[in-house]
């Protein structure tokens, strides 16, 4: 497509067959009008990606749930988060002089299986009697812990499964691509009120999480779980949000965990399994995203609700292709996020999302899902890194991820994300698009002694039809017409791709 200014033309013999593809950049601020002539007469559809302005801040609290139910939306914490900060700010100084006269933090616990502990379920804010059913060693001497609510029915085996799979494949996976979830605080906030800066035991735990009218709700992360308990320490009444566990801690529904087949016995390879370490790995994520991003440095980074979701979705799709390694299916192999009406296949029907609004609704999960799996299947591992480390909010930070791992940026990855979408159901598609088979390869390490090969079979979508948004208001949505005369004339907004196909 030649184009000069806001008027393009299909050069003369160009190819026209369906499937192919012509895009054109908006490089202005303002909104332009576009005119495509040489069109052949038939349907023709476009798709315009924009990236929104600044995104709603991730709060303390990081969750996954289903788009099928009317789960929880993100609480706003924003206010008790300052307030927080507040009082730690204001004891940092006693605190600092503490350490430095030799005080000592809390040395961690040994704990054995069948011991019992109760737990803060910071969504509930209740407490939560459970027991120790099993522990694995992790790779460089730590301990993961399942601990299961009395009476939630969690069999021997489900916990079996959860500590062998995080020990085997989540931890020294996500740990490899990403460095340690915890260490050194930076943040004069929070320094002397965190957990050991050495703590590396992650704990599990598994309860109803469903059970008071959190329909949807999957699992979760407390980011103030890294902080000391004020609740032992201040007389005054106890708030929410200072309740701390002070571990490393994944919850996760033990109703979701407990899925499987009608008639059939809960196994390995069950839906609840599979959907249950999807959510550790999710959840897990999030921990190392939150030490970075809030703990790490000497000043915070913001963080965009989207951008953080994102991130977990996609590591978490890659480390589950470790387990589950036999792609888009319904068997017993098939990857559990492209199983028939998991989050890949709820993202071809109508979503309509923008991340710059998303706040904890839960119909951006499966976007993020889809948008996520096209970055590991074009660009592979190396994104995640640069992603997690980067000091920018939002577009920003995945850019960094992307152009680290040879692409152009996120504004070039949605385009490719709608191209992909656009150009479902045609059996030949521009070799831009798409999601191909990647090999990923991660070396020899005391994480991973044999190294690690995971591959990720390429996704077809030569036989499905998505529902993309006609609403401009989104970041991806899409315009059709049939042109007759040859003559297309097309509103692009501003500083966006706009994406045409023939159907």
């Amino acid at each position: 497509m030649v184009c000069s200014g806001n008027r393009c033309r299909l050069a003369d013999g160009a190819n026209q067959a369906v499937g192919s593809m012509y895009r054109f950049y908006n490089d202005s601020h303002l909104e332009r009008e576009l005119v495509v002539s040489g069109l052949s007469p038939a349907i023709w559809h476009a798709v315009s990606t924009k990236v929104s302005g600044a995104g709603v801040a991730v709060g303390e609290l990081s969750l996954r749930q289903e788009e099928k139910d009317a789960g929880p939306r993100e609480p706003d914490y924003q206010a008790e988060h300052a307030e927080l900060s507040a009082i730690y700010a204001q004891k940092a100084p006693a605190q600092r002089l503490k350490l430095g006269q030799g005080a000592r933090r809390e040395a961690p616990v040994a704990y054995a299986p069948g011991e019992e502990k109760t737990w803060f379920d910071s969504i509930h804010e209740n407490d939560v009697a459970t027991t120790l059913r099993t522990k694995r060693a992790l790779p460089g001497g730590a301990s993961v812990h399942v601990w299961t609510e009395n009476g939630a029915g969690v069999s021997a085996r489900q916990a079996d499964f959860l500590a062998e799979r995080f020990a085997g494949s989540v931890y020294p996976l996500e740990v490899s691509l990403l460095g340690q979830p915890w260490g050194v605080v930076g943040n004069p906030v929070f320094a002397g009120f965190t957990i050991p800066a050495d703590t590396r035991d992650v704990h599990i735990v598994v309860t109803p999480l469903r059970a008071q009218g959190n329909a949807g709700l999957m699992g979760y992360v407390w980011s103030g779980n890294a902080l000391r308990n004020l609740c032992t320490e201040d007389a005054k009444p106890c708030q929410k949000y200072q309740r701390s566990n002070a571990a490393l801690a994944v919850f996760l529904s033990s109703e979701v965990l407990a899925r499987s087949a009608a008639g059939e016995e809960w196994h390995e390879r069950s839906q609840g399994a599979g959907e249950a370490l999807s959510t550790l790995a999710h959840e897990f994520s999030h921990l190392f995203y939150s030490y970075n991003k809030r703990y790490k440095p000497a000043v915070p980074v913001k963080v965009e609700t989207w951008e953080d979701e994102m991130f977990a979705q996609s590591i978490a799709y890659l480390v589950l292709a470790d387990t589950f390694g036999g792609g888009r299916g319904a068997g017993r192999d098939a990857h559990p996020d492209l199983r028939p009406r998991a989050d890949f296949e709820r993202a071809l029907d109508f979503v309509p999302c923008d991340f710059s609004r998303w706040n904890g609704a839960s119909s951006c999960y499966p976007k993020a899902l889809a948008l996520g799996a096209l970055m590991v299947h074009q660009y592979g591992h190396q994104l995640f890194r640069p992603w997690l480390e980067s000091q920018n909010p939002g577009a920003q930070a995945v850019s960094e991820g992307l152009r680290a791992a040879g692409g152009a940026g996120y504004a070039d990855m949605l385009e490719r994300y709608a191209g992909t979408m656009l150009s479902a159901g045609a059996a030949n598609v521009a070799g831009r698009y798409g999601y191909p088979a990647k090999r990923v390869v991660l070396p020899g390490s005391p994480l991973l002694p044999q190294g690690r090969e995971i591959q990720l079979p390429g996704i077809a979508l030569s036989a499905d039809k998505p529902l993309i948004p006609m609403d401009g208001q989104y970041d991806t949505s899409k315009q059709f017409s049939y042109i007759g005369n040859g003559i297309w004339t097309l509103r692009v907004p501003a500083n966006s791709w706009i994406t045409l196909t023939k159907r």
